[in-house]
């Protein structure tokens, strides 16, 4: 297969690039996964940017992981969005910032994005809106909501309701 995408690297497909890039990650050529995912990134695919920041994240490249995030959040990848807040939040950056791409990222249907706004509205102190935010993503199959819900309603005094979210999530994961 190696041999077909290079074939179709060389004649400008960026998805043979992005399995290139692929490729070289899983066999540890970090150098050789860089360029493959540059040069796909750098002809558009949003998955190779996706990558490219994960790879730089990996190398503690923050600023190159989080303007490849960039680039692809902005061409509507989810996971991008929501790996570029929590870089955000984690780095000291603009929390508002960080809300909106995770609300973004939420709206795009990324439920681990719905999870930490649930957890940022539980810390906030807006418990009924946390709820909210648990609920959709666990009703989405998220294991993480799934706890995070049985965990509200065990602090509500719902003990039958949380242990119902706890078995979910066992049985899910």
């Amino acid at each position: 297969a190696r041999q077909w995408w290079e074939r179709a690297a060389d004649a400008g497909d960026s998805g043979a690039m992005l399995n290139l890039g692929q490729l070289a990650d899983v066999s540890g050529d970090e150098a050789g996964a860089r360029q493959w995912f540059a040069q796909a990134a750098d002809a558009g695919d949003i998955n190779a940017m996706f990558n490219l920041g994960m790879l730089l994240e990996r190398s503690d490249d923050v600023a190159g992981a989080s303007q490849w995030w960039e680039r692809a959040a902005e061409a509507g990848d989810s996971d991008a969005m929501y790996k570029l807040a929590l870089l955000l939040l984690e780095r000291g950056g603009d929390a508002l910032d960080a809300y909106k791409w995770l609300e973004r990222a939420w709206l795009a249907g990324n439920t681990d994005a719905q999870v930490k706004l649930g957890v940022m509205s539980y810390e906030g102190g807006n418990v009924a809106r946390a709820r909210e935010f648990f609920e959709r993503a666990a009703d989405a199959g998220n294991i993480n909501a799934m706890n995070n819900l049985g965990v509200l309603l065990e602090e509500a005094g719902d003990l039958e309701g949380a242990q119902q979210w706890f078995a979910r999530a066992d049985a899910a994961e």
